[in-house]
């Protein structure tokens, strides 16, 4: 199937040399002036999309320029790579995106755009293959779960996403990944975290710009995840959370001490120890973004949970939440904990509709 081009520009008549470069390497194109993009680009679902940046000296108000407003919109509505096709380098936005490339217009350029949707090609394959999965999970969960709720209940609109998204989530997780695939550490974790819940085995980190990348800057939440919900006027279970300290080596007694030291030598050696050891925790570090670290059980403190920000900092908070350990790991790392001495907690439960039911049919078994 080929792939589609958008191609957003002032002067489409212009892009008759791009349109022949891309459509005799397979391609279909579309040009359209920005009048047009916004509804196209929701109605025409491109693959790629090559747009314009316009000269922001005409106009007033220089971050509302047409190239801008299709650049936010195509961030907001339309997930696919993106390249900046210009002849004013200099309006490039400042953030960086991998699916973000910038190509200059000039002698040969139309290649160089043709260069970068072949860079990209092999990503838009794998956005679609995983769309189509996607809604393939999406109809199996409709088609499971509608039956089994009942159109004519009268807490339909209360159960139903609730049941659908679980079951949405469950069969997305199962069984799409081959058993020789190993997980990387950042499959291990959500980063960002999702939602605006504090759960547990989150990671938080201080809100001190000041502090450096090391495991004493973090610590894991241990409370579990149903005394820290508040949900539907509900205020949280508890005053303060009961947390974890990491650290950069194993505790000097505990289980994950490695039989030798570890070395640039020996690190096979070492990771194959801990991977053969399930009471050996070990938080595997992303560069850049997390540190390698193991938790000590015995180091445990309690956070005001009034201090702890979910999303963005504010005043007072000196913890904020950045990342979250993903299942089955959070499991894991949950029963570890329990085993050192802790509680698992439960969600609150509809005990009334449960004992609704069993009378309903206790009195039908008895007449």
């Amino acid at each position: 199937m080929k792939r589609k081009v958008l191609v957003i520009d002032d002067e489409p008549d212009q892009l008759l040399p791009l349109r022949k470069e891309l459509e005799n390497n397979d391609y279909t194109v579309k040009i359209i002036d920005f009048p047009r993009d916004a509804r196209t680009i929701r109605d025409h679902r491109p693959d790629f999309i090559v747009l314009d940046l316009v000269d922001k000296s005409e106009f007033s108000d220089t971050t509302a320029t047409p190239g801008n407003r299709s650049l936010n919109q195509i961030r907001e509505e339309h997930f696919c790579p993106i390249i900046l096709y210009s002849g004013f380098a200099d309006l490039v936005p400042p953030y960086e995106h991998p699916l973000i490339q910038f190509v200059t217009k000039g002698a040969d350029s139309e290649t160089e755009v043709l260069t970068s949707i072949q860079n990209f090609s092999p990503v838009v394959n794998e956005l679609n293959d995983t769309m189509m999965r996607l809604e393939a999970r999406f109809r199996e969960s409709l088609e499971t779960v509608l039956p089994v709720i009942g159109l004519d209940n009268n807490k339909l609109p209360e159960i139903f996403q609730e049941l659908f998204y679980r079951r949405l989530a469950a069969t997305i997780r199962s069984g799409h990944l081959s058993k020789e695939h190993k997980l990387s550490p950042l499959e291990q974790y959500v980063f960002p975290p999702i939602g605006d819940q504090l759960l547990v085995c989150d990671v938080i980190k201080t809100t001190d710009r000041n502090r450096d990348q090391s495991p004493e800057n973090y610590r894991m939440i241990l409370t579990p995840s149903c005394d820290l919900q508040r949900v539907a006027g509900r205020s949280a279970k508890v005053d303060n959370v009961l947390v974890v300290r990491l650290f950069s080596r194993p505790e000097p007694q505990g289980r994950c001490q490695p039989k030798q030291s570890p070395s640039p030598d020996n690190i096979k050696k070492y990771a194959d120890d801990l991977n053969q050891r399930d009471e050996c925790i070990f938080l595997p570090g992303i560069e850049g973004i997390f540190p390698s670290c193991f938790p000590g059980w015995k180091a445990l403190e309690l956070i005001p949970l009034d201090h702890i920000a979910v999303a963005e900092p504010s005043d007072g908070k000196t913890w904020i939440r950045y990342l979250s350990v993903d299942s089955p790991f959070r499991e894991h790392l949950v029963w570890m904990y329990t085993k050192e001495a802790g509680r698992i907690g439960l969600p609150n439960r509809d005990f009334a509709s449960f004992a609704e039911k069993l009378i309903r049919k206790y009195r039908t078994n008895r007449s």
